[in-house]
This record gives C-alpha cells, sequence and structure tokens, in this order.
C-alpha cells in the first residue's frame, strides 16, 4: 500500500471523527467572526454617534476658570494656525437642573450651554440661535418634561467662581443662580440639538441658552469657559499645537491676574522711586508658574519681588481677648522695601516664636504689646 492510499484510508476510517472537528473549527470561526464584526460594528456605531453629537469640532479648549471670550479670535491670528484652523467658537459649558413649571416635572444633570450664532455658524447649520429669556431644549430633554412653545422653565446652575465655594473665602451664601426663561423650540438633532461634550451613549439632555444671558446672571460678562475648535481634514493639527498657540496669545485677563501700577513714594525733594507693580489674581492663589512668568515679564531683579499670601484666619487670641476674621498676610523677605518690617518679621516673638506685626487697630482691640503670644 502507498502512503497516500494509507492517509486515505485512515481519513476514511476516522471520517465521523474528523467530520466533528471540521464542524467545531467552523463553528469556532463563525462565533469569532462575528464578534469582530460586531465589534467593529459597535465601535463604528459609537464613532458616528460621538461625531455626529461633536458635530464640526475636532478639540475643545476648556477651563475650570471662565476666560475671555475674544481668545478665540486672538487664537485665530496665530499665522501658523491660519491654514488649518478652519473655525473657532466660545461658549459656556455648565450643568443643571430644569423645572417645567406648568407640570412640575424636573430634570437633573442636565448639559447647559451659552451659545450665540458663532456656535450654529461653526457647525455650518441654519438656526436661529436663542436670545433674551428664550431657551432651546434637546428633543430627548423636551420629551421628558413634556414641554411646549412658550411654556416657562426654571433652570438652576452653579456659578463659576475662581475661588472653591468650601475655602474659607468662598462666598457660600451665593452658590447658584435660578433664571426663569421661557421655551423658544426643540432644537433637532440634525440642527445640533443633540450636541454633546460628555461621551455618553444615552439620551442628550440639553437646554441651549443665550450666551450673553447667561454671561449675565452669572456675573461673568465677556467671559467663557470652553471653545470649539475645527481643522482642515487631513491637517496635523492636534493639542499640543494649540496648546502652544495658547500660550503666545493668552493675557492677563483670560488667566484671572490683574496688573495695579501703584503710585511712587517719593517726595517733592527727592527723585520718584521706579513705580511699583502690583499682581493679583481672582482665583486667591498663583501657581509657581504664574508667579514665574510674572516676575520675568517685570524684569524686576529677585530682591524686588515681594510674594504676598494673604488668607483669612478665624480668629487671633492674645490673653483673653479675640478678634474673629481677620486678615494675616505672609509677605516674602523683601517686606515690600521697607527695611523696618523686614528686620521685625526676622527677628523672633516670645520663646522664639515666629514674629506677627499687627496694625494699630487690631493692637488695640486685642490690648496687645511687643512679646505677647
Amino acid at each position: 500500500m502507498t502512503r497516500f492510499g494509507l492517509a486515505w484510508a485512515s481519513l476514511w476510517h476516522y471520517r465521523r471523527t474528523h467530520a466533528s472537528v471540521a464542524a467545531g473549527v467552523a463553528a469556532a470561526v463563525a462565533v469569532l467572526a462575528g464578534a469582530l464584526l460586531v465589534g467593529a460594528s459597535v465601535r463604528a456605531s459609537l464613532a458616528g454617534l460621538v461625531t455626529a453629537r461633536l458635530g464640526k469640532a475636532d478639540l475643545v479648549v476648556a477651563s475650570e476658570s471662565p476666560f475671555t471670550d475674544e481668545l478665540g479670535t486672538r487664537l485665530r491670528t496665530v499665522s501658523r494656525l491660519a491654514p488649518v484652523l478652519t473655525g473657532v467658537a466660545p461658549l459656556f459649558a455648565l450643568e443643571g437642573v430644569v423645572t417645567h413649571q406648568p407640570s412640575g416635572r424636573r430634570a437633573g444633570t442636565v448639559s447647559v450651554y451659552g451659545v450665540d450664532a458663532r456656535f450654529f455658524t461653526f457647525h455650518g447649520v441654519t438656526a436661529t440661535a436663542p436670545s433674551g429669556g428664550g431657551v432651546l431644549l434637546s428633543p430627548d430633554l423636551a420629551d421628558e418634561l413634556g414641554a411646549s412653545d412658550a411654556e416657562a422653565i426654571v433652570l438652576r446652575v452653579a456659578r463659576p467662581t475662581d475661588i472653591p465655594i468650601d475655602s474659607l473665602h468662598g462666598r457660600k451664601d451665593d452658590v447658584g443662580r435660578a433664571m426663569r426663561l421661557s421655551v423658544a423650540g426643540t432644537l433637532p438633532a440634525a440642527l445640533m440639538g443633540e450636541f454633546s461634550l460628555s461621551p455618553s451613549q444615552g439620551p442628550v439632555r440639553a437646554v441651549f441658552v443665550d450666551l450673553v444671558r447667561l454671561q449675565r446672571d452669572l456675573g461673568q460678562p465677556g467671559r467663557v469657559n470652553a471653545l470649539l475648535v475645527s481643522r482642515a481634514p487631513g491637517s496635523p493639527l492636534d493639542g499640543g499645537a494649540v496648546a502652544a498657540a495658547l500660550d503666545e496669545v493668552l493675557d492677563a485677563q483670560d488667566l484671572g491676574l490683574s496688573v495695579t501700577v501703584l503710585p511712587s513714594p517719593g517726595s517733592p525733594t527727592l527723585s520718584p522711586s521706579p513705580p511699583s507693580l502690583l499682581v493679583e489674581t481672582a482665583s486667591g492663589l498663583m501657581s509657581d508658574a504664574q508667579v514665574a512668568a510674572a516676575i520675568a515679564a517685570s524684569g524686576a531683579r529677585p530682591e524686588a519681588v515681594t510674594p504676598v499670601l494673604s488668607w483669612l484666619a478665624n480668629r487671633m487670641i492674645v490673653g483673653g481677648r479675640t478678634t474673629p476674621y481677620s486678615l494675616v498676610a505672609g509677605i516674602g523677605p523683601a517686606a515690600a522695601g521697607d527695611a523696618n518690617l523686614a528686620a521685625l518679621l526676622k527677628d523672633g516673638g516670645q520663646d522664639s516664636a515666629p514674629a506677627i506685626v499687627l496694625n494699630e487697630w487690631t493692637a488695640r482691640d486685642l490690648s496687645a504689646t511687643t512679646g505677647d503670644a
């Protein structure tokens, strides 16, 4: 018998076993192929869903602290971005609670977007932007509330603040805003009614408010907390390139910084001293990077720079007397150029404890004298 004949005889003898193995392999291949197809379909569906909800937005510039809405205009002036940057739109993005006044129905965790005509132009759709007290609802939110045109809703949102609410300086009595608005219509999905910055497969519950109205009610005129950025198809523009361009166009107001020129302390008989600059932040604390940038921009010598940390003390006690809620300022070694004050702060107090200098009112209120603890 030849080798071929032997192999054929073996195959024929074990034909039932071989058929079972082949059927099992075919079933396994079918299952794996099906799983791959389903996975690819789900992945494509999710990608399509996200793309549809983001519209023309390829990148989002967002910040916890609001910045000026002119930052987008300045971003477009960066020459190297001009060929690839096709659009920029500012908006205010928040979360809120919506109450439908006629029915009393309430929807929580609603995406709130303060927009104007630039939002719809950015996405290339023709829609009338909300104005005044009118708002547009997403289809899912309109269905959930059962809201119709011209009906009243109450929108409650947390007020953006540079200073954390839970800090001593935070305003705990002013944490939110309630706005009574009117439904101007339902924004279809084709006109960006399902716009969302949150990666979610669930229904989109969103309300679109007039940007100027939202800025006014939040006490943030001319400020937003997000920019939508679109790029030319196939362009290499990425987040790193946009971040680098932002470094070139950011100004002090975008970062919540203010710069004040202090009057010179010179006398009529002496030549005036060079002016001093006071750099402050709305958030209460400046980062090390901001401090370094401010010093570099001022061109001041290190010995002419006085960092200051001002904070709120619950109370100050000397003996049995107490002064509640006092401001305490820690100042750098230059002590704002006051040699006497610098010398006082370098000296230890009683038992070599760190020294503190009180102003006249506080010293009088506490009946404090030099050397008291």
